[in-house]
């Protein structure tokens, strides 16, 4: 889709799904010419404390982010001001009375980011 000179690539994928989610990127990214800036905005909002909301946490927030950082690498140096974005919460830091899957995993993508 283009509209006013600005290029969209839309679609739907699943960012658990490694490979598939690192080709489209991959894919998208050629049919761009490259990447400039990533924003890593996936969370599966998992609020227990039981062991499978933290591998959701896991799996979606925490590699959600790291698999598209390292798949746009490689375009991002290209440009002066490649630019990478995560997005945290305040639950990283107000834990609200008990650590939860969701604020301990918005707070690793604080520690990871800036790292």
């Amino acid at each position: 889709m283009s509209k006013r000179g600005t290029r969209i690539i839309s679609g739907a994928v699943d960012v658990t799904q490694s490979s598939s989610f690192r080709n489209w990127i991959v894919e998208s990214a050629e049919e761009l010419g490259g990447l400039d800036i990533l924003i890593g905005n996936a969370s599966a909002l998992s609020v227990g404390e039981d062991e499978e909301a933290w591998r959701t946490s896991l799996e979606v927030d925490i590699l959600g982010t790291v698999r598209p950082v390292e798949a746009t690498q490689v375009y991002l140096e290209r440009f002066d001001a490649g630019a990478i974005c995560a997005i945290s919460s305040t639950a990283s830091i107000n834990t609200a009375g008990r650590v939860r899957a969701y604020s301990g995993a918005k707070a690793e993508l604080i520690n990871y980011i800036s790292g």
